[in-house]
């Protein structure tokens, strides 16, 4: 981590080096699959970051919570828009430094930030980060892809069609947008 030297700058780097890898790549949840292919979700970058910050020897709670998809409308071409709620859960960490739990949010890369997505650019592991989607029913899980697996599967098959299909369209324009 070159001159990198307390704990902090620490913390910082690597929120900064996970929130950087692109979003994308909606259902890989695995730290290696999101560290393969240069592309993770708000699950798989999580993953990643929590165990990153394990390893400093920090306290990692893995958090989800219920977001409606229909909220991203402001943020999207007309065409992506949704014209009926559509349900996901979103994933997040929250990180025990200096005697308090944090917020921390890494989900969208600061390539994204032009575009008005909500991009934590200026964390310095001080304050929460703010949320990528918002969130109700916002609840710690153990297992964080065996909790999403399981969230989803609660939804009718009809919304997990409805938001694998707005998952493709998003991240696709992404792609289109970024190169």
């Amino acid at each position: 981590m070159g001159n990198i030297t307390n704990k902090i700058e620490k913390i910082i780097f690597l929120f900064e080096l996970v929130r950087d890898i692109p979003y994308g790549n909606i259902g890989k949840r695995k730290i290696l699959e999101v560290l393969e292919q240069k592309r993770g979700s708000c699950s798989g970058k999580h993953l990643l970051l929590g165990k990153l910050y394990e390893l400093l020897g920090l306290k990692v709670k893995y958090m989800m919570g219920k977001t409606n998809l229909k909220n991203f409308n402001k943020l999207i071409p007309e065409k992506l828009c949704l014209k009926e709620d559509v349900f996901d859960y979103h994933n997040y960490i929250k990180v025990y430094i200096n005697n308090k739990w944090l917020v921390v949010d890494a989900t969208f890369d600061s390539a994204l930030k032009c575009l008005g997505f909500p991009v934590n650019d200026k964390w310095f592991a001080d304050r929460d980060c703010q949320l990528a989607f918002e969130t109700i029913d916002n609840n710690e899980v153990v297992d964080l892809s065996d909790a999403k697996i399981k969230a989803l599967s609660g939804l009718t098959k009809a919304q997990r069609i409805k938001r694998y299909n707005f998952f493709q369209n998003f991240i696709s324009w992404l792609e289109r947008i970024r190169y």
